[in-house]
């Protein structure tokens, strides 16, 4: 397995490369800056970054940042390993952030679609319709939350209604 390789060489990073999430590569391409300096080790430098290049293009992070493989291809012709480490960590961090916020907007969506599937079932289409409109503006998942004892609570479809519009109200 890999521990069998001695960890300073190109074979070990190569295997670590397949092996490793992206978001540890920073780290790993740390490692390769320090075992590939030097002008003697120009080609090999080159062709380990390439690599590292071409891996970006086959791998997740690609779909969310397609401009990557495009910027990693100049420095990775340079066999400049330190500068792909920066465009790399700086972009998964944006591409980790994004796909949160998509997970979470993700999330508020189905909160709002269960709460007002709720409000139509207990007050009908026209209540659910009007909430779906007070929903739309509210992000906090706790105003959600709130809303949705609300509709378990509230006697009147008026009455959930205002009450929401109330919590949507307060930041």
């Amino acid at each position: 397995g890999v521990g069998d390789l001695p960890p300073d060489n190109v074979v070990s990073l190569r295997v670590r490369l397949e092996r490793e999430s992206v978001g540890q590569w920073p780290g790993l391409l740390d490692d390769a800056v320090r075992i590939l300096e030097g002008a003697e080790h120009d080609p090999l430098r080159r062709a380990f970054a390439e690599t590292v290049r071409q891996m970006v293009g086959r791998g997740r992070i690609a779909e969310l940042r397609p401009d990557l493989v495009e910027r990693l291809r100049e420095p990775a012709d340079r066999g400049d390993i330190g500068a792909m480490r920066t465009i790399l960590d700086r972009s998964v961090d944006r591409a980790e952030q994004r796909g949160l916020a998509r997970g979470r907007e993700q999330g508020l969506e189905q909160h709002r679609t269960t709460l007002s599937r709720l409000a139509a079932r207990r007050f009908g289409d026209g209540t659910a319709a009007d909430l779906m409109e007070v929903l739309r503006g509210v992000n906090d998942p706790e105003h959600l939350t709130d809303m949705s004892e609300l509709v378990l609570d509230c006697a009147t479809g008026g009455e959930l209604l205002a009450g929401a519009r109330r919590i949507a109200g307060r930041k």
